[in-house]
């Protein structure tokens, strides 16, 4: 349901609670003017308003990181 990019940038906000994540991407949106990550973001909170909160616990967040891109 949600690609790499949509899991890696879920994986920036806190992601207890489904409507806690939504509000948090749409709040964010403000302090976003990059074209592309705006569509992302309310990509995924779309789609997130579609989960039931069940659907929702069952997405187990871990971001996918390139193995030879350093993290810091």
């Amino acid at each position: 349901m949600f690609n790499v990019e949509e899991m890696n940038l879920m994986c920036i906000f806190n992601t207890g609670r489904r409507d806690a994540l939504v509000a948090e991407l749409r709040n964010s949106l403000s302090d976003v003017y990059d074209p592309e990550l705006r569509e992302i973001i309310e990509t995924v909170a779309a789609k997130l308003d579609k989960l039931t909160d069940d659907e929702f616990s069952q997405i187990v967040f871990v971001p996918d990181y390139d193995d030879e891109q350093e993290v810091v």
